[in-house]
């Protein structure tokens, strides 16, 4: 062999073992694993003419609610149960198991101005369960309400009057409380909500902030019986968003507020996002708002959806994994949904319109990305949608489109790159 071609020789082995060496190292092909990512099939498109379906976390639908009522379904789809009343609202526990429903009703004796409600809730089957009957005036907002993700306990917010009803299951109240004890009436109060199986979080403020006067948002948790744990209040501002990990472990919240620097021509919007663990410890603030957030079952990240915007943080600290902004100036996050280690994420982006006195979202797009931000496909959906909601089975596999009037099931495959 000549010196050119031992060298030539040399070379490739030197790469070759360059090669082998990187693939040894690498995180996947040590765990037996190759780059993969994955996209979407649609495999089956129900609708109806109006009608919103409601899901278990399994991405069954468990029941329609229609104008006239709830109906329930088997597993193969078919009606097995159906409660006939004009629902203002409802609620499910995570998995679907248990229903809340709320309804005006007339009762004897009612005086002017007063409003009597019904907070009927039932269960897989729609036997009911048990019910609670309450009043507020004519003109408040209605009453705001949510499961425990276990589906045991029922939290109830009069927003107007700040007031908390906890129930549990057969509808007896473990406790009744106002949240502020001075808090005026108040028809713009935020209220937020959010549960865990052992807690419900309350993020609101004893009044309205104004152009005049910044009132700081109160963020309180409670176990599910009603027993105040801890409050802490965020800077002053408004109340912007609230979540809580499913395990309880992780809380977020954001407030905004509308400031005015001295010798600026206009004012400009000031927000943060704050995280907490379970114990009321303020672990980070980080600027910006969000409007939904998921949570790394391992409790290692979140993921923080705003309008227009995605970012994964890594927890506790909150420092930014990446971050995914919408190029089309049209349109905007709906609604995402998440597997459990926050690896595969669907969006579902669209643009805003008001139509026949609703609100819907048209030019619809489905979009997947992985754990590292990166975009795997992006489905052009011809329906414009109202109400819109995604979810994904817990293995993954799965991926659910509800709206009103549509259930639209999808296959999640892998796809080898």
């Amino acid at each position: 062999m000549n010196t050119l071609n031992r060298n030539c020789y040399r070379c490739s082995r030197n790469i070759l073992c360059g090669v082998l060496l990187l693939l040894l190292f690498s995180p996947s092909f040590a765990a037996g694993q190759t780059q993969s990512g994955f996209r979407l099939q649609s495999v089956s498109v129900q609708t109806r003419s109006s009608g919103l379906p409601i899901l278990a976390r399994t991405g069954d639908c468990v029941a329609w609610r229609t104008g006239s009522g709830l109906i329930w379904l088997d597993r193969r789809g078919q009606s097995i149960a159906e409660a006939k009343a004009t629902f203002l609202k409802h609620a499910a526990s995570s998995d679907a198991s248990t229903i809340a429903t709320l309804e005006k009703i007339i009762k004897a004796g009612e005086r002017e101005g007063e409003t009597t409600l019904a907070l009927r809730w039932f269960d897989r089957e729609g036997r009911p369960q048990g019910n609670y009957i309450f009043s507020q005036h004519s003109d408040d907002p209605l009453p705001q309400f949510l499961f425990d993700t276990a589906g045991s306990n029922l939290l109830v917010v009069q927003p107007a009057i700040a007031r908390l009803i906890f129930l549990n299951r057969s509808g007896q109240v473990t406790r009744e409380q106002q949240l502020f004890s001075d808090a005026p009436y108040s028809l713009e109060r935020p209220f937020l909500l959010a549960a865990s199986a052992e807690a419900f979080v309350v993020l609101s403020q004893p009044a309205p902030s104004t152009t005049g006067k910044l009132v700081a948002p109160v963020l309180c948790r409670f176990s599910v019986a009603g027993d105040e744990l801890w409050r802490r209040e965020l800077a002053p501002g408004t109340a912007g968003a609230l979540a809580i990990s499913d395990d309880g472990r992780w809380l977020v919240a954001a407030r905004y507020a509308v400031v005015s620097d001295e010798g600026a021509h206009s004012p400009r919007v000031e927000s943060t996002v704050s995280f907490f663990n379970h114990r009321g410890d303020l672990l980070v603030t980080v600027n910006g708002l969000f409007r939904q957030a998921l949570f790394a079952k391992n409790g290692a990240r979140a993921l923080l959806m705003d309008r227009r915007q995605l970012r994964m943080v890594s927890l506790p600290s909150g420092k930014l994994q990446w971050q995914i902004n919408l190029s089309r100036k049209t349109e905007m996050l709906v609604d995402i949904a998440a597997t459990a280690g926050l690896d595969k994420i669907f969006a579902l982006a669209g643009a805003s319109v008001f139509k026949d006195n609703r609100f819907l979202f048209e030019n619809n797009r489905l979009l997947g990305f992985n754990g590292q931000g990166k975009q795997q496909f992006a489905t052009s959906l011809k329906q414009a949608l109202s109400s819109p909601k995604l979810l994904v089975s817990e293995d993954g596999q799965k991926l659910v489109l509800a709206a009103e009037g549509l259930l639209q099931n999808f296959i999640v495959s892998n796809v080898a790159k």
